[in-house]
């Protein structure tokens, strides 16, 4: 029988992370890494949830650790990734939408283990680098602060999948994991340093809509009719020089970990892509959650209780500006967040020029035929002056 002594890093995109600790101080114990995508705490993870039933997450949970206040450094696919692998902050790293993140060389956790004596390998999706994604989300992102509002047409599409016995309803994703389980029962058994193996699944976030041509982007949720009746710590590395976050080892197993600074009591996000037309800021600390876009004065800032509100469905600003003011003080010790603004706003006009350059003649054919192509043949010269307006603006 084949035995290893494993840290289980399962992280939900967006969610919370999981830990399975079972190794003594002297140890340097093998790591898997999952990384799924696109899971709804509020659904799976809160505790009495009956929604979505995850038997095999729950025995996790058992085993190990969940963190029900964790939140993703950038609510959006490629910066989320960028920080983790990076250990930096999105706006540190400058990946500031799923076209741009880290470059190919970039320095990642896996290096640090691996020029520590750990075997490293990856398998499925990775999506952290810059170059990626549809045209339809990088221009969507670049003229995110153009005052038009265009429907992105086509989306969700829904895919059912065989029968009541079919499982495997993502091919890609179960063979990723088939081979991930091969990769360690047939290769790690004979490795003589202990591995880190990270494995990226695509589930349960949507495929590209072929049928809506290479644009689209991904808007087809897949499932089956089997599935709708169900209804960093680095074993004996030392810590790189230069990261964003603090170890949370602490937490879940009891062992002190000598650091230069205290773990703080907040918890920082980001987003600066498509689908909002203002990089957006969020800090939580206790029972508050404070956010802020922008410049923090343009677009008047949010503030939840959420011992009280825990949907976030009444915006209690006005009735504790010294909350927001302090709130948004600390903000600003963490990031120049009216500078990062202003840095990504250059970008999107910077880029975008240069794309429409690049097309010549044909770009107000390619324009048009996004995914925002309804909406946007209704009146397209309009939306095309909306555009040369936003590109003369002045910073």
């Amino acid at each position: 029988m084949l035995t290893f002594r494993v840290l289980l890093v399962l992280i939900l995109h967006m969610n919370a992370h999981c830990m399975y600790l079972n190794w003594t101080s002297h140890d340097r114990p093998n790591i898997v890494m999952l990384m799924s995508d696109a899971f709804d705490g509020r659904l799976t993870f809160s505790p009495g949830n009956k929604v979505v039933q995850l038997p095999y997450i729950n025995y996790m949970r058992e085993m190990g650790a969940v963190f029900l206040n964790s939140y993703t450094n950038s609510p959006i696919c490629c910066p989320s990734r960028a920080a983790m692998w990076s250990g930096q902050f999105v706006h540190l790293t400058q990946a500031w939408n799923n076209y741009k993140c880290l470059n190919a060389n970039a320095t990642t956790w896996m290096d640090h283990l691996g020029k520590s004596g750990y075997h490293t390998h990856s398998m499925g999706k990775l999506d952290y680098t810059s170059g990626h994604h549809s045209v339809s989300n990088r221009v969507e992102a670049w003229t995110r602060d153009v005052p038009f509002l265009l429907r992105q047409e086509g989306r969700p599409v829904t895919d059912q999948v065989g029968d009541t016995s079919t499982k495997r309803v993502m091919t890609k994703d179960w063979n990723i994991t088939d081979a991930a389980v091969q990769w360690i029962r047939n290769t790690a058994v004979s490795l003589t340093q202990p591995f880190a193996l990270y494995v990226g699944l695509n589930l349960p976030h949507p495929y590209r809509t072929d049928s809506l041509g290479p644009t689209a982007g991904g808007s087809t949720f897949r499932t089956s009719p089997y599935w709708l009746n169900k209804a960093e710590y680095l074993a004996g590395v030392p810590q790189p020089g230069g990261l964003s976050g603090h170890s949370l080892i602490p937490l879940v197993s009891g062992v002190r970990v000598r650091s230069a600074e205290p773990h703080p009591s907040w918890v920082f996000s980001e987003y600066h892509g498509c689908n909002a037309n203002a990089s957006t800021y969020m800090l939580r600390i206790g029972e508050w959650k404070y956010i802020t876009y922008a410049d923090g004065l343009t677009v008047p800032p949010q503030l939840f209780n959420l011992s009280k509100d825990e949907s976030e469905l009444r915006n209690v600003a006005s009735h504790f500006p010294d909350v927001c003011q302090d709130l948004d003080k600390l903000l600003r010790t963490i990031v120049d967040y009216p500078n990062v603004s202003q840095a990504v706003h250059r970008y999107n006009r910077q880029q975008f020029l240069e794309w429409k350059q690049s097309l010549g003649d044909s770009y107000s054919q390619v324009i048009a035929n996004l995914r925002w192509h309804i909406d946007w043949q209704k009146d397209a010269k309009s939306y095309e002056r909306d555009i040369e307006e936003w590109l003369l603006e002045l910073d």
